[in-house]
């Protein structure tokens, strides 16, 4: 029958169906419920809020500030957290608030010592006397007591001016504005792709300034107005191109001076190096054949003058094909006669003109010749008088070729039409290499001796691999060029640092670029870092001052109230508070 047992029975009853214990249980609908009621200041309100209609008695940060605008809204608040993070100094503010607003507060705890760190905290700042502490049963004589303690306070306690105020409130809010500059985003991203502030940079600039040799600092700072213009993406971007630059063996001292590197800027695109190693490996092919080997071999027998080079083997087998072309129609025993028929096919008055005859006779002796011409072709087709002209005029124009070069007219006898097949390897391996012209090889390739050619083109596709990545390497030149980072790059080299602290030197390089950049050009030019001391300086006064006078604040509202308290109390508060016992 104790009240308290009633009391639990009845809250056991009744406790599903009470807000607080069902969300205490975990019932999200409560839980919801709970939300929707009272209100709560933002952090950005509280910063900015006037220090003259608050009243802490200690300082809070700004999760504590939260909770305290959260209970004084009338939200429901559960405040958890180890020993030393405030939770006894929120519940001693949030009493001194409270009872500011001339509101009661009931306070109780699991242990003593818990009540009697809060009664602490509120005695040093001389809010005792508000307390009625229940655990001992006060009596009345004690409660006039405290209310004489209060009063009496009121009669000594001290006010903030409001032009100490108006002071206070100015630095706090310049404070304001200077923390939501330093805390300004920035356009750059750390490694891990997070927003860095303005203050971050710094933090950044300071930490990696100290990982370096300060005696190294000063030339380095020559590079930040190129670094700059390097963005997060951009320095993310040039990490990748580094990392395919290693990738694609670029920095391999098996490809550093090699053949390739004379073309590597030439090769821009995929498609380009897909080509370049395709005809490649068809030359290497080529020139590997049984047939483009022996082409030397058998072109010099027949034309001497053949020098061993692509060009010099496939002209001298080029005429001798022209030959062999020509004279297969013809007898070319009878090469001689055949000539002497070449005017015999020009006009009537040239003919006239050349023999110095009649006009009959030349019309006759004309038609006898041209009558016995097909009698030495080879072939009896019927052809026309003009085929029978370019035939042989192409017979007297590949003879003429064959004996420039050092070829006998009485091989011609005896030609070899299978030579056609080394003629057909020659020109397929001049199309690739005037295919590769544009690589600018010095010589070209075709002037080359065919053992030496052959050992450039197997010399090159040892390194078909690094073709391929010539695109991706030339744009990688391209955007490190573009940003100056090979100056850059050849300077850390020349400071022989290991590569911690390259890396460390480059971070502080570029952040301090970009913090230079920030600061130039949106630095508040009324601000400085006087007016900054200065602000610190007439807030931490002012504030210390604002904590002292607080409690004399919440004392006087208190006290206004009991001096309108009903008459009654008046007189028992004017008897109590002059008796000399106290």
């Amino acid at each position: 029958h104790y009240p308290m047992v009633v009391d639990l029975k009845r809250i056991l009853e009744q406790g599903t169906n009470h807000p607080v214990l069902s969300a205490l249980a975990g019932m999200e609908q409560s839980i919801q419920a709970l939300g929707t009621i009272g209100t709560e200041e933002s952090l950005e309100e509280l910063s900015v809020k006037n220090p003259i209609i608050e009243n802490l008695v200690f300082p809070a940060d700004s999760s504590q500030h939260a909770a305290i605008s959260a209970i004084l809204g009338g939200k429901n608040v559960v405040i958890q957290g180890p020993p030393g993070t405030g939770k006894s100094q929120t519940i001693a503010n949030v009493i001194a608030e409270a009872a500011a607003n001339k509101k009661s507060v009931l306070f109780v705890a699991e242990k003593r010592a818990a009540i009697d760190a809060v009664v602490e905290r509120l005695a040093e700042k001389g809010l005792n006397g508000i307390i009625l502490d229940l655990h001992g049963e006060p009596d009345k004589k004690t409660i006039a007591k405290n209310l004489t303690d209060v009063l009496k306070t009121y009669e000594i306690s001290r006010e903030l001016p409001k032009a100490d105020i108006d002071k206070l409130f100015k630095a706090k809010k310049l404070l304001q504005k200077r923390w939501e500059w330093f805390h300004q985003p920035t356009s750059l991203l750390d490694y891990q792709g997070n927003s860095l502030t303005l203050a971050d940079l710094m933090r950044q600039v300071g930490i990696k300034g100290s990982q370096i040799n300060r005696t190294k600092m000063d030339d380095g700072l020559l590079y930040l107005s190129q670094l700059d213009r390097i963005t997060a993406d951009v320095r993310d971007g040039i990490s990748e191109r580094i990392d395919v630059l290693y990738r694609s063996g670029y920095f391999s001292s098996l490809n550093t001076g090699s053949l390739v590197d004379q073309f590597e800027d030439l090769i821009s695109s995929i498609e380009v190096a897909q080509d370049v190693i395709y005809k490649i490996s068809s030359l290497r092919n080529i020139v590997k054949t049984r047939e483009f080997q022996q082409a030397y071999a058998v072109s010099k027998k027949i034309v001497p003058t053949v020098d061993n080079t692509v060009v010099s083997i496939a002209d001298g087998l080029g005429k001798y094909i022209a030959v062999v072309n020509a004279v297969s129609e013809w007898d070319v025993s009878r090469y001689e006669e055949i000539i002497n028929f070449l005017p015999a096919f020009g006009t009537l008055g040239h003919f006239k003109r050349a023999r110095g005859i009649s006009y009959v006779s030349a019309y006759f002796m004309k038609k006898r010749e041209l009558e016995q011409v097909p009698h030495y072709r080879k072939t009896s087709s019927a052809v026309t008088n003009s085929q029978m002209y370019l035939s042989i005029t192409s017979l007297q124009n590949a003879v003429e070729n064959w004996q420039a070069i050092g070829g006998n007219r009485d091989d011609l006898k005896s030609l070899d039409s299978s030579l056609q097949r080394y003629e057909q390897v020659l020109n397929e391996a001049l199309a690739i290499i005037n295919g590769l012209s544009f690589l600018q090889f010095s010589p070209n390739l075709a002037s080359l001796q065919t053992n030496l050619m052959e050992s450039i083109v197997d010399q090159i596709a040892e390194h078909l691999d690094y073709i391929r990545e010539m695109p991706n390497i030339r744009e990688s030149k391209l955007m490190m060029q573009e940003y100056g980072l090979h100056g850059l790059l050849e300077f850390l080299e020349n400071q022989e640092m290991e590569a911690t602290e390259a890396v460390s030197y480059w971070d502080y390089l570029w952040h301090s670029a970009h913090l230079k950049r920030i600061l130039i050009t949106t630095s508040d030019s009324g601000f400085s870092s006087f007016s900054l001391n200065d602000a610190v300086r007439e807030f931490r006064f002012k504030d210390h001052e604002q904590f002292a006078a607080v409690p004399g604040k919440i004392i006087r509202g208190i006290t206004s109230s009991l001096m309108n308290a009903n008459s009654a109390g008046n007189q028992l508060l004017r008897k109590e508070s002059f008796k000399k016992s106290g």
